[in-house]
């Protein structure tokens, strides 16, 4: 049985979808006592909270699975005093192909499967990991976007008998128009649809560009994010994607096997940075580019002064302090 599940209380479990909720009020301390109190079949999404407060108390717990909106319908119900938890959809999953579904079904499943505690808990991020979150997934669909787009392009021309040597460039406009025309004596209708694929191979590169742009700017500008770039191996992209899926450290008791060394700079726990070497002055430079001329004009500030910036908040952001009065106790081999 689920330790967290509320055994005097209530549990409401919703079967959400993006524009209504199937609400199923479970009362009982496990699955076999569980006792169905009412249902709500298909309740217009935008009634959510007057729904919960009319029919719900702040004690009751409420429960939903993962799902593209459930996020943000936990943060809705905290508004007016009702805690949500969410859980994992793979478990929830296997028990919708196990068993025949519908929404009220799968409403009281949920709310079973809570109490019977097969279901992970998924931490809800908060406001600034969910942002981070959503840059991270418009940059990895732009770059697959780009690269979609590319071969597309490379695809066309092979077809056509033209093969270009690795690493020519395709998104100079006027520089591989020009190469290209070069290669061989194409038709206007030919011609027609390489000029598209360049276009749009253009347009889904800035966009790249831009969300990388955003999140050079987002590490620079977090002494939490730029401690990470002291480690080998790790830039920007990798800084701020474990900022995103991470979120608050604070929630991990200690560290895991492999992100020992990222679990002790996040909480601060290393050894003060004395001076940049050159393989950190080369990564922050690599930062700076992907930042860009536009994104240095948008935050007010020059390449030197920027440098300078991020340099003292290397070496000052991040001071760990030693606590004097705390002992170490081993812990007993197993």
């Amino acid at each position: 049985m689920n330790e967290n599940a509320n055994l005097t209380g209530r549990v409401i479990a919703l079967d959400c979808h993006p524009d209504s909720f199937t609400a199923a009020l479970l009362r009982g301390p496990t699955p076999a006592a569980a006792v169905v109190e009412k249902t709500f079949n298909k309740v217009p999404l935008g009634q959510l909270t007057d729904w919960a407060k009319k029919h719900t108390e702040p004690g009751d717990q409420f429960v939903l699975e993962a799902s593209g909106n459930s996020f943000q319908i936990v943060r809705r119900l905290a508004t007016v005093e009702r805690q949500a938890l969410v859980l994992e959809s793979c478990q929830m999953g296997k028990l919708k192909e196990a068993h025949a579904n519908n929404d009220k079904i799968s409403a009281v499943r949920i709310g079973k499967a809570y109490l019977a505690g097969t279901a992970k808990i998924v931490w809800v991020p908060d406001a600034k990991t969910q942002e981070r979150r959503d840059w991270f997934h418009a940059h990895r669909k732009a770059v697959k976007r780009t690269t979609q787009t590319r071969n597309r392009l490379l695809s066309y021309l092979s077809d056509n008998g033209v093969r270009l040597a690795k690493g020519t460039p395709l998104t100079q406009s006027a520089a591989t128009e020009a190469h290209l025309r070069k290669l061989r004596d194409w038709s206007s209708r030919q011609w027609q649809v390489i000029a598209g694929l360049l276009l749009e191979l253009r347009h889904v590169d800035e966009q790249r560009a831009h969300w990388r742009s955003l999140i050079a700017q987002e590490v620079l500008g977090d002494p939490q994010l730029l401690s990470l770039v002291r480690l080998c191996g790790i830039r920007e992209m990798v800084a701020f994607a474990l900022g995103a899926l991470i979120g608050d450290i604070n929630r991990f008791a200690e560290p895991r096997k492999l992100t020992v060394a990222i679990w002790y700079l996040l909480m601060g726990r290393w050894t003060k940075l004395e001076e940049v070497d050159d393989r950190l002055a080369l990564k922050v430079g690599k930062i700076l580019a992907s930042v860009g001329t536009k994104g240095l004009k948008e935050l007010g500030k020059t390449r030197k002064t920027f440098r300078a910036e991020i340099y003292q908040t290397l070496k000052t952001g991040r001071d760990y302090v030693l606590e004097p009065a705390k002992k170490f106790s081993p812990k007993p081999a197993t």
